[in-house]
């Protein structure tokens, strides 16, 4: 008999940021390890990952991080947990591995303690058996874990359908035969899409509303997200079917599309990867983004000055595959009127009519009747998702004191397979902010005072300084952002240069530390903006040390 503890850092009544812990008898296993990235510029942050301050305390206990989905906003603080825990085993598909390196660079990758598990294969891992299968999803290589605990098994899903994809192979109707005939204790479930009734089949293809324009010999531009290469896929057999040569304009995504075809998930078809000047009748050029950067990418493309890079015409069809997010919706409607300056075809596909890879009711109905799970536990959304989810377990007899819905940091416990309901609130939850220029991490007190401070502006500083001598080897950067004054710019830039300058070499002088001089050259170039422009700009400072 085992004790058990389930818990979220990240993930519960949001939309993103997914980390969940399994502790099982006083041993730690992670699952996911999400991000989120803020639609808009929120003063230097570019990322948001879990507050990881819980687990630095309990690191003993890890045992191993399980990553289920080949997608960067599933995996994108992997970086974080891995500085802090360089041992950590990580387990996961070939294809989720595949993306690590290419995200974060093969060096990355080649120190990384990794376990590459096939579907069907069980890793046994500090004497719990955990078991993956590839399930239908938005991209090839998403696994189901099975934790096989003395009480009965732990099942964690996310981001699936419950039809076959026919584009995928996958061990999917393997999984939920499997699980039908094995004691659940537990079913954790994506319920994103718990709102929508019926099956996200077959909305969830794109084809059907392009199929018409590709009689034409006319250029189709695609948008698609990254994350639903499923739908890129869709338009690499329409190309086959058609004729047309297919090109992907991010190179990342390209490399990640050949992996998955030489690994059989997809069936071997040509592409190319787009490059300036390629022929511009018949064929379709695809180009690929996060949720949060996709319409930001295609706009820039669509305003680009260098005609030679890509350049939209009349002549073209402009296929918006994807629907806009939360948020940047008014950067979707500006790429209408952008487009209208060349005239092209436009077709776009309106968030009623595509269904993303998450299980609508129907989807969620059927994995609990084959599962038959004794505890329900939905993940991944909003509260009010995670309540339509339990109205469904609900529909299926699983009583409301056996479904867990919580908040992060509630802690929900086992004991001999009896549940004890919630035992514990952890306080170490939370955000954790990220700049990627400098990898830095920003606390919520930063983010506030950035919030206030920006209203005059934002003032960033860098400086490349010798290791040895930590002697300036570089200009003083300095950019000014919505900082408005009237005359002697040039002026003010040369002092605050020759200020930040003079503070290191009386700081080169005693203990060179460079929090110390980040800290001192924010507090007198303050001072200096405070005397010389009446306003007290945010100070965005960066000091690296060539290596």
């Amino acid at each position: 008999m085992a004790k058990i503890n389930i818990f979220a850092l990240g993930g519960l009544d949001e939309k993103a940021k997914n980390m969940y812990v399994l502790e099982i008898d006083s041993k730690m296993y992670i699952i996911d390890a999400g991000i989120n990235e803020p639609v808009r510029d929120d003063f230097g942050v570019q990322q948001i990952i879990p507050k990881l301050d819980y687990l630095k305390l309990n690191s003993d206990k890890i045992k191993g991080i399980f990553l289920s989905t080949p997608a960067k906003y599933q995996l994108g603080a992997i970086w974080h947990v891995v500085k802090l825990f360089p041992n950590i085993p990580i387990h996961t598909s070939d294809v989720t591995s595949e993306l690590i390196k290419l995200q974060f660079g093969e060096k990355f990758h080649a120190k990384l303690n990794m376990n590459i598990m096939k579907s069907g294969e069980e890793a046994v891992v500090s004497n719990i058996p955990v078991k993956a299968y590839t399930i239908s999803a938005a991209v090839p290589g998403t696994f189901a874990f099975v934790f096989k605990t003395k009480d009965g098994n732990i099942v964690y899903a996310t981001d699936y359908i419950s039809d076959e994809t026919p584009q995928l192979e996958t061990d999917h109707n393997l999984f939920l035969d499997d699980m039908s005939k094995e004691k659940n204790l537990v079913f954790m479930s994506d319920s994103f899409n718990s709102k929508l009734d019926g099956f996200v089949s077959p909305k969830h293809s794109i084809k059907d509303y392009i199929i018409n324009q590709l009689d034409s010999d006319a250029r189709v531009v695609a948008s698609i997200y990254e994350d639903e290469l499923v739908n890129v896929y869709e338009l690499i057999q329409l190309s086959a079917e058609y004729n047309k040569k297919i090109y992907i304009f991010d190179k990342k995504i390209f490399e990640m599309l050949n992996f998955i075809m030489d690994k059989g998930y997809f069936a071997k078809l040509p592409l190319e990867l787009y490059k300036p000047g390629i022929e511009k009748k018949n064929s379709i050029v695809v180009i690929t983004g996060t949720r949060t950067d996709l319409y930001q990418t295609l706009k820039r493309i669509i305003q680009e000055d260098d005609i030679d890079t890509f350049n939209i015409t009349k002549e073209d069809t402009i296929f918006l595959a994807s629907p806009p997010q939360p948020g940047n919706e008014h950067i979707y409607a500006g790429i209408g009127n952008d487009l209208s300056v060349f005239n092209p075809d436009v077709i776009s596909v309106h968030i009623k009519d595509k269904n993303t890879f998450h299980p609508a009711k129907g989807d969620l109905d059927r994995f609990i009747k084959k599962i038959n799970p004794k505890h329900f536990m939905p993940i991944k959304g909003w509260y009010m998702f995670l309540a339509e989810g339990a109205k469904v377990s609900k529909e299926n007899g699983i009583h409301e004191k056996q479904t867990i819905i919580g908040d992060n940091g509630d802690m929900f416990t086992f004991e001999n397979g009896n549940y004890q309901g919630l035992t514990r609130k952890i306080r170490e939850v939370g955000d954790q902010y990220i700049e990627l220029s400098s990898d830095d991490k920003i606390d919520t007190q930063v983010i506030e005072e950035r919030v206030n401070l920006a209203k005059d502006g934002i003032v960033t500083i860098g400086l490349i300084i010798n290791p040895q001598t930590k002697r300036a080897i570089s200009n003083v950067d300095i950019q000014l952002k919505g900082v408005v004054f009237i005359r002697g710019q040039e002026k003010l830039l040369k002092t605050l240069s020759d200020q930040i300058l003079d503070i290191l070499r009386q700081e080169r002088e005693g203990t060179f530390q460079i929090p110390k001089v980040i800290a001192r050259i924010k507090k007198e170039i303050t001072k200096e903006l405070r005397a010389t422009i009446k306003k007290a700009p945010d100070l965005i400072i960066k000091i690296e040390e060539l290596k």
